[in-house]
């Protein structure tokens, strides 16, 4: 039995019934393309949208490499600019 959760859709749903909903709400896609590491730009997801993938989406980000890559570039334009 599922636990009673109380999420945005409906009091007392249950949490399968829940994403069910939200599935149905966007469209029930039956081809959808999970993230793949270097292989998911907007170019790719925009490709396999033409062959019929219904549902793409971004994979997630290392937001401390992120930070460590931007911080590294601000710090060779200060390099440049000396």
């Amino acid at each position: 039995h599922f636990l009673a959760w109380q999420g945005p859709f409906g009091m007392g749903e249950s949490h399968s019934e829940a994403a069910w909903a939200w599935w149905r709400s966007i469209g029930s896609p039956r081809h959808v393309c999970a993230p793949m590491v270097n292989n998911s730009e907007l170019a790719f997801r925009l490709l396999v949208r033409q062959y019929g993938v219904q549902l793409t989406y971004t994979p997630m980000i290392n937001a401390k490499a992120f930070i460590q890559l931007e911080t590294e570039e601000e710090e060779m334009e200060e390099d440049v600019k000396v």
